[in-house]
Formats: structure tokens, C-alpha cells, sequence
């Protein structure tokens, strides 16, 4: 991401922020599976990453 945001800024002179957002590979519909199975609370299992980046998203997505 580093490298993505200097070469926005080097080639276009973007200097805004560039926010990295991925989920887990191999994972068809991470949505439904972040939805219809709740998460363990753990913190731990790739489910309670997929929920708690749903929220982090969206509570970036708030902010900007």
C-alpha cells in the first residue's frame, strides 16, 4: 500500500489517502460467510477477522 500511495503521488501528484482492504482468499461469498455465521469471539478464526473487518469498513467509510 505504501508503494501504491507514492506511486499515486509520483505519477499524478495524488496525495490523498489510500486505504488497503482485502479479504481472506479461497473464501467464495466472504460476505454471506461473514454474515450468516456468527462469529466466535475469539478473534482468532478467520470468521471473526471477516466480521470485525465488516465493521472497521464501514466505520471508515463513515469517517472519510
Amino acid at each position: 500500500m505504501a508503494q501504491l500511495g507514492a506511486d499515486l503521488f509520483q505519477s499524478g501528484g495524488y496525495s490523498g489517502l489510500v486505504v488497503g482492504f482485502s479479504w481472506p482468499s479461497g473464501i467464495p461469498d466472504p460476505l454471506n460467510y461473514a454474515t450468516t455465521w456468527p462469529a466466535t469471539g475469539s478473534g482468532t478464526t478467520v470468521r471473526d477477522n471477516i466480521v470485525n473487518s465488516v465493521q472497521a469498513f464501514v466505520t471508515l467509510l463513515q469517517a472519510l
